[in-house]
């Protein structure tokens, strides 16, 4: 069985090397009893230049480190940032297909969720500016960078667009943006065009380690981390660990994060190619970092999930992710990241054959 649900960063080689390249570093070099001995809260200095270096691997601007801090993983901070953002009773827009773990979040902390239609460019502006007038959300969280799991990408222009709607409207905007640095041709994301309204939290998982639980997060200013951070100040479950803190900041700032960075771009750029083989005529729109989004014209994407696990491949449908019934995109995510290159020309092969499609 192939498995093409997970996404994550994909393995490359020298991976295992520029990380013991940075564990010996910080063994040589590290006052690792001392640190450890207190929390990292947002972070030390030398964490926030490093998140200030990596970020601006991707198509930003470079950010000021009084606007960032550390978390412990992405949805520690987002379950922070939903709380304290908007609050109990209250509502945020989403993207209609959304990823699960939001729909999640919303029902512990007693939010609703407003979905917002999408097209092949992601978020459409007239949807959520009827949304807003309507429901009055006071936060929008998206993924405009390859989409979860439509794998679309909002361009800069509707990225422009959005941010003034929200602005309009007083909403927030919250930018989960994982896949963020694994495309160099990603738009600069809100963070950037509505620095005022716009919060960003990037994980590691994906151009990185997963196993470093570390999310750096981009605030609209200094005045807004201590205001929404303050209630949750001596709460230590959202601390970034210290020790995955040394680690990704070492490694970033001496160079062995930039390198696999880079080794991750290329892997990702080939299995991207190995998709266009196998499966031609693919929207480039439905084609993220680290994932596609496949459909058919003859069957629903819980039967495409069916019919591939029958031919041995595991793939995700988009009922899954849907806010709302009926689902409103059918189809199916799958994953490029999290299986070898002869697994995924396999996995991809099945598929193709599926959908009636011919390789070339």
């Amino acid at each position: 069985m192939i498995d093409l649900r997970r996404i994550t960063s994909p393995k490359v080689p020298g991976a295992d090397d520029y990380l013991r390249r940075t564990l010996l570093s910080l063994a040589s070099r590290w006052d690792g009893a001392d640190e450890m001995r207190q929390h990292r809260r947002l972070g030390s200095t030398d964490d926030l230049i490093a998140a200030q270096k990596f970020l601006a691997r991707g198509n930003r601007g470079r950010i000021p480190i009084d606007r960032l801090f550390l978390a412990n993983g992405t949805w520690n901070v987002l379950l922070i940032l939903l709380e304290t953002l908007v609050g109990r009773g209250n509502s945020i827009a989403v993207e209609a297909s959304t990823y699960s773990q939001v729909r999640d979040a919303a029902q512990i902390l007693g939010i609703g969720l407003v979905p917002i239609l999408l097209d092949a460019d992601g978020l459409i502006p007239e949807a959520f500016d009827k949304a807003c007038h309507v429901h009055r959300p006071r936060l929008l969280y998206c993924v405009p960078n390859a989409q979860n799991p439509t794998a679309c990408t909002i361009p800069a222009g509707r990225r422009a667009q959005l941010a003034e709607i929200a602005r309009r409207h007083d909403v927030v905007i919250l930018e989960d943006d994982p896949q963020g640095l694994v495309r160099e041709d990603f738009p600069p994301g809100f963070s950037d065009i509505a620095p005022d309204i716009s919060w960003t939290v990037m994980g590691l998982s994906k151009c990185f380690f997963v196993g470093t639980r570390i999310a750096y997060v981009v605030a609209p200013d200094k005045a807004a981390i201590e205001q929404v951070m303050s209630r949750f100040g001596a709460m230590a479950m959202w601390y970034a660990s210290v020790p995955s803190a040394a680690i990704a900041t070492r490694a970033i700032l001496e160079g062995a994060a930039d390198d696999l960075l880079q080794a991750i771009r290329l892997e990702a750029t080939w299995r991207r190619d190995l998709l266009a083989k196998l499966i031609p005529g693919i929207s480039p729109s439905c084609v993220g970092a680290l994932h596609v989004w496949l459909k058919s014209d003859v069957l629903s994407g819980d039967e495409l999930v069916e019919r591939a696990r029958m031919e041995g491949t595991l793939v995700r449908s988009g009922s899954e992710f849907s806010v709302e019934k009926p689902n409103q995109l059918d189809g199916i995510r799958v994953s490029l990241a999290d299986v070898s290159r002869q697994s995924l020309e396999e996995g991809l092969a099945r598929l193709a054959r599926i959908m009636g499609t011919v390789p070339v």
